[in-house]
C-alpha cells in the first residue's frame, strides 16, 4: 500500500494461470482513493528471515541480533512464535538451511 491507497474494498485472487507474471497475486481496489494496486503472493520459507529465498549466514544474524526476549508484538526473529528468540528459533533456521527452492 501508499500513503494514497484509501478504504481498501474489492479483493480479487489471480491465479499464476492468469497472471502477468507468471504467478498468483491479489488485486486490491481502494473506494476512497480510486486507486487499485496488484500485489505478488510470496510462498514464505520457514527460517528465511530476509526473505531472499536462501535460509543463510544473513539469517543467522539477523537471529543472533534479535536474541532475547521479543520487544514488538510482531518479532521477525521468534520463528516458533513464543515471544522470545532463542534456541528453538536457531534450530528452525539450521533445520531449513539451504535454497528454499529445495523444499518440498
Amino acid at each position: 500500500f501508499t500513503a494514497g491507497d484509501l478504504g481498501p474494498e474489492g479483493l480479487a485472487f489471480i491465479a499464476a494461470a492468469d497472471s502477468p507474471t507468471g504467478r498468483p497475486m491479489i488485486a486490491v481496489g481502494f473506494e476512497i482513493s480510486g486507486t487499485a494496486r496488484l500485489f505478488e503472493v510470496v510462498e514464505s520459507c520457514e527460517g528465511d528471515i530476509t526473505g531472499d529465498g536462501l535460509v543463510d549466514s544473513a539469517d543467522i544474524g539477523l537471529l543472533l541480533g534479535g536474541w532475547g526476549a521479543c520487544a514488538d508484538p510482531v518479532c521477525a526473529t521468534d520463528l516458533t512464535g513464543d515471544g522470545v528468540t532463542d534456541k528453538a528459533d536457531l534450530a528452525v533456521v539450521l533445520a531449513a538451511w539451504g535454497s528454499c527452492a529445495d523444499e518440498g
